[in-house]
């Protein structure tokens, strides 16, 4: 018998049990997650935040669902008009197998704007990258940011960042009880400043339990949590 498929936003729609969520993307690449949430919630509040310029050009550019709010900042632990963010891309890679998974993006665009490997971009450093280049961005708390938009519940903090979880978590440690539920990537160990898995699940254990575990391998996955007290 084939096993099926595994889909992260079926078991968000699921767990989450809600038909009109508020959804934050921390990390939202080129918005294709973010379709993704709209199919599983259709009615969902989405806000995504996504710092690199040549992913917002691919989102504004390809993305033009007017339910999705896009924010062109990186979320972390403190407020800055000009933190240098790491834009990663490879020298040399097989094209066709890139343009296979991200089909939908003109080849122009693809090689102009160096995407391969924008998805292992940081606030944070990593030595086995080689080809980077360093740009300014903007950052932002999620304390402040849901202040300012006066969000008192969020349903769903997805966070994809690439090492900088614990930044995010630290920027938002006032806002925690607002939120139900995490996704949250661990394990990118290159990266300053990263987590592993015992060490996610202790910085945020005061708050909320893991419920679901999913490995890539033995040292690296997501973990979806639970508000223990929501």
């Amino acid at each position: 018998m084939l096993k099926k498929k595994f889909n992260k936003h079926e078991i968000n729609k699921k767990i989450i049990n809600n038909e009109t969520p508020v959804i934050l993307e921390v990390g939202a690449h080129y918005g294709e997650d973010s379709v993704k949430f709209l199919d599983y919630f259709p009615k969902a509040k989405l806000y995504c935040f996504e710092p690199d310029p040549r992913n917002i050009y691919i989102f504004k550019k390809y993305i033009k669902d007017k339910r999705i709010n896009l924010f062109e900042v990186a979320v972390a632990n403190h407020n800055c008009d000009e933190a240098d963010f790491y834009q990663s891309y490879l020298a040399d890679y097989d094209s066709e197998k890139m343009f296979n998974k991200y089909h939908w993006i003109s080849k122009e665009d693809y090689v102009g704007l160096k995407l391969n490997r924008s998805g292992a971009s940081s606030l944070k450093q990593n030595p086995l990258i080689d080809c980077l280049d360093i740009t300014k961005v903007r950052t932002i708390t999620l304390d402040s940011w849901l202040k300012e938009h006066n969000i008192e519940c969020v349903d769903l903090l997805w966070i994809d960042v690439q090492g900088a979880e614990a930044d995010v978590i630290e920027g938002a440690r006032n806002s925690l009880d607002k939120i139900r539920f995490i996704w949250i990537e661990y394990g990118e160990l290159s990266y300053e400043d990263s987590m592993n898995r015992k060490e996610t699940i202790r910085l945020l254990k005061s708050y909320f339990s893991v419920i679901r575990k999913y490995s890539k391998n033995s040292n690296k996955g997501d973990l979806l949590l639970r508000n223990k007290y929501l």
